[in-house]
C-alpha cells in the first residue's frame, strides 16, 4: 500500500547517529594503512578481558565501532566500493566473535549484570540491521554488495537466536525485545519491528 512504503522511507531516512552507536565519529577508518593499530589495540584487550561477560561486551563494543567506520566511509568516500567491503567484512568477522562469545556464557546466575548486557545486545542489534537497512538504499548500484549486507544481517539475526536458547524462554524473550523496541527512538521503526519480529 501507499501508506506502507511512505512508512518504509521514513524509517530508512532515519539515519542512525553514532551517538546511538556508543562511539565517536571514527577518524582512522579501514583504508587507512595504520588501521591495523586499532585491530593490535583490540587485540590486546581481547586478550586481557577473561570474564565471559565482559568479553561478550567488549566484542559488542568492538562491533559498534566497526558499524560505526562502515557508515563513516560511506560518508566520505561512498564511490570506494572496495574499502566499504573490506570494512563489512571486518565486521562480518566481529559478528563471529560476538557470537562465539556469547556461546561462551553458559548460566544467567553467574553473571550479575547479564539482563542489562543481554538488553544492549538487542538495542544495538537492531541500530545494526537499520544502518544496513538504510545502507543497501545507497548501493542500488552495487549488487555484489547489497548481498555480502543482506548476509551479515542474517548473521546479527543468528546473534540473536542464540539469547533464548541460551538464557531464557521464548515468552520471557519476546518481552525483552518489546521492552527493548520500545526503547528506541524512532516509533515508526518500534511498530514495524513489532510487526516483523511477531
Amino acid at each position: 500500500t501507499a501508506d506502507a512504503s511512505t512508512t518504509q522511507e521514513i524509517i530508512q531516512g532515519e539515519e542512525v547517529r553514532y551517538q546511538e552507536l556508543g562511539t565517536e565519529t571514527p577518524k582512522l577508518l579501514p583504508n587507512n594503512p595504520f588501521h591495523f593499530l586499532k585491530e593490535w589495540n583490540w587485540g590486546i584487550k581481547r586478550v586481557f578481558t577473561v570474564n565471559p561477560e565482559k568479553r561478550v561486551d567488549l566484542e559488542l563494543k568492538i562491533t559498534n565501532e566497526k558499524a560505526a567506520e562502515i557508515k563513516r566511509l560511506q560518508e566520505v568516500d561512498p564511490n570506494n566500493t572496495k574499502a566499504i567491503e573490506k570494512a563489512v567484512n571486518n565486521y562480518q568477522n566481529n559478528i563471529e566473535k560476538l557470537k562465539n562469545r556469547l556461546a561462551a556464557i553458559k548460566e544467567t546466575s553467574e553473571y550479575p549484570n547479564i539482563d542489562n548486557l543481554l538488553n544492549k545486545l538487542i538495542d544495538n542489534s537492531l541500530k545494526h540491521q537499520r544502518l544496513f537497512d538504510n545502507l543497501k538504499t545507497k548501493l542500488k548500484e552495487n549488487s555484489e554488495l547489497k548481498n555480502k549486507i543482506e548476509n551479515i544481517q542474517s548473521r546479527i539475526d543468528d546473534v540473536i537466536v542464540k539469547i533464548p536458547e541460551k538464557f531464557e524462554n521464548s515468552e520471557k524473550f519476546k518481552e525483552r525485545i518489546k521492552e527493548v523496541i520500545n526503547n528506541q527512538p524512532q516509533r515508526i521503526f518500534k511498530e514495524l519491528q513489532t510487526i516483523e519480529l511477531f
